[in-house]
């Protein structure tokens, strides 16, 4: 796409830019009778593998009277893939941009993979389906809904002790923090601690 063609603009407290390709509004007697709107959307902390450019989602949807939008994307044979940091590879399946109390969020699918680092040593090629991820203008992302897990088979040496990992979850959970709740995403484990010759069943986060 020709950069020149899209007006950019910010969306919500930080972070989201959108991007208008297509903008048309017909109105009748002061209200939208019909729109149709083509878009891209920039999320913070989302950048395409081995590039320092965010990653960009096509969006198309409808202005409605009342001033609320609906934004979606399609994304199966897109092949959306972003980065976060070093460790951690999306690739959007959905995306619907949304409002809630004049906050913007992503809600998505996707598909998640380890490039490099520990969790790619423990789970290869093997790739985790989020169903509901939810993802904040300002770049935090939440599970929604219930923990995901997957079934894993693999060995951790752990000094004197081995632990053998049998399944991991993936969800979000709600802690106090300086007396205040705070939103945490977590990582979790089950399986069973090899201390020669007994097996103690664990669990970690």
């Amino acid at each position: 796409l020709n950069p020149s063609n899209v007006l950019w603009q910010k969306i919500g407290n930080s972070g989201y830019r959108i991007g208008f390709k297509q903008f048309d509004i017909t109105f009748k007697q002061d209200d939208v009778v019909e729109s149709n709107i083509a878009a891209l959307l920039e999320i913070p902390k989302l950048k395409s593998p081995g590039s320092s450019q965010l990653q960009q989602i096509g969006l198309t949807g409808h202005l409605y009277k009342n001033g609320d939008f609906d934004l979606t994307a399609s994304l199966a044979d897109a092949n959306v893939v972003a980065r976060i940091g070093k460790f951690v590879d999306i690739r959007f399946l959905t995306a619907k941009l949304a409002r809630e109390d004049d906050d913007f969020y992503v809600e998505a699918s996707m598909e998640v993979s380890f490039p490099t680092g520990l969790m790619h040593t423990l789970l290869k090629d093997k790739k985790i389906l989020l169903p509901r991820i939810r993802i904040h203008d300002n770049g935090q992302f939440e599970i929604i809904g219930e923990n995901i897990f997957l079934p894993v088979n693999f060995s951790l040496p752990l000094g004197p002790v081995e632990l053998n990992v049998s399944n991991i979850s993936i969800g979000s959970e709600t802690r106090k923090f300086k007396g205040q709740d705070r939103k945490y995403n977590v990582i979790g484990f089950d399986g069973a601690i090899s201390i020669n010759p007994f097996m103690i069943d664990a669990r970690g986060e």
